[in-house]
């Protein structure tokens, strides 16, 4: 207990905790939220993935699961999902939940698995729907998830 206060009362003489009154609106709602090139601010709005999703960390793992969850057609290397939702549920699992939209950003721009596997969305194809672009080391040809015209 007296170690927890001392480390309080010093964070604060450093300027690192800043007491607040009470009833003080959140920074959060005081100021318009900003977007740059890389990192958005969640309060502009968007679409989040709920906390729960896993991941993968390499290319074998992530194809078994595609495998099990759509159909995929080899000669074109593409899984079909039924809508956008489950394209963007797909890439909340890939991403461990780590993904969101900003004002039609997608946020991380991509991920890339341990053994070099590069995972990435587009809100917008020529199907008209959202698609998962999927770059494997040493394979030209992209690999995608993406739903059915």
């Amino acid at each position: 207990m007296k170690l927890t206060k001392l480390l309080v009362i010093a964070a604060m003489a450093v300027g690192l905790l800043v007491p607040t009154a009470a009833n003080a609106a959140p920074a959060a709602l005081a100021a318009p939220a900003v977007v740059s090139n890389q990192v958005a601010t969640p309060a502009a709005g968007g679409r989040f993935c709920s906390p729960n999703h896993f991941g993968f960390s390499n290319w074998n793992g992530l194809q078994t699961w595609l495998n099990k969850k759509y159909p995929y057609r080899a000669k074109t290397q593409v899984w079909q999902a039924p809508n956008d939702t489950s394209v963007w549920n797909t890439y909340c699992v890939l991403t461990s939940s780590k993904a969101y939209t900003v004002n039609d950003t997608v946020y991380p721009q991509s991920i890339t698995q341990k053994d070099g596997t590069r995972i990435s969305l587009r809100l917008g194809s020529k199907s008209g729907g959202y698609t998962i672009d999927i770059k494997r080391p040493g394979v030209s040809k992209l690999y995608k998830v993406h739903v059915a015209k």
